[in-house]
């Protein structure tokens, strides 16, 4: 099947054409980087409906606002925007993508199993209900909330059933993770890290002049992981630094 794209050319070029459909994506970084503009470029190259973006750490609006705000063309109106209750995070997420990956026999939304209505913002600002199908991409940002405050059990049920989602519809999830958001390594994030199919790494490092950012990628199930950091440019976009520092 079609590989899709990261937006990235040299990325691509490494994964003979992109992340192939049903792949399990898990992007790490500390949350004061812009690796934001990592998951808005991968949404920038998905002009449609069935692209879905989940976040726990803002509102539909908020999140809306942000992509609004990126020098990355997102395509406005693509992405339907979810909130996810950060305190029942695992249960929120899957309601959410049940509603999102099923087709309503109606235009009228429906409920989830919260009461909550399936209603969504997008990303040029408006608001519409959920009617689309088999979604293509999902993000969830963060899968923090998920790993940590649940039990082990509970967390590798839902893994496991967001994989065999994945399996059916050959949908790809990209899952983020901010190093610094939790004090203590006490979560689930060796489940995590066991079940993606690959892990990129973006690293920050800092002299008295420079700033430099690097990505990594230790683990890839569909190509060949680096066997040195990539140097990257961010400023308007991601950029590789093909001078040095690549694989």
């Amino acid at each position: 099947m079609q590989r899709r794209s990261t937006g990235i050319k040299d990325l691509d070029k490494h994964l003979n054409g992109g992340v192939p459909p049903g792949a399990l994506l898990l992007l790490t970084s500390h949350s004061q980087t812009q690796a934001e503009l990592f998951t808005h470029t991968i949404l920038s190259q998905h002009d449609d409906t069935r692209t879905h973006y989940l976040t726990t750490l803002t509102t539909e609006s908020g999140a809306a606002a942000e992509l609004q705000k990126t020098p990355v063309n997102t395509a406005p109106g693509s992405t339907a925007i979810h909130s996810i209750n950060p305190d029942e995070p695992i249960r929120d997420t899957v309601n959410t993508i049940r509603t999102a990956t099923t087709e309503q026999n109606n235009n009228h939304g429906d409920t989830s199993e919260t009461g909550r209505e399936t209603r969504t913002a997008t990303t040029d600002g408006g608001s519409h209900h959920t009617d689309t199908g088999t979604a293509r991409i999902i993000i969830i940002d963060t899968i923090t909330d998920l790993e940590h405050g649940t039990e082990r059990s509970d967390y590798q049920d839902f893994l496991a059933w967001l994989q065999a989602l994945q399996r059916d519809t050959g949908t790809i999830v990209l899952l983020t993770r901010y190093t610094d958001y939790h004090a203590s390594d006490s979560g689930h994030e060796h489940v995590t890290n066991r079940s993606a199919d690959a892990v990129w790494e973006l690293s920050e490092h800092r002299d008295d002049t420079n700033i430099s950012t690097y990505l990594y990628m230790p683990k890839c199930r569909f190509g060949n992981p680096f066997t040195e950091r990539w140097k990257v440019n961010i400023d308007t976009e991601i950029r590789i630094d093909t001078s040095r520092d690549i694989a």
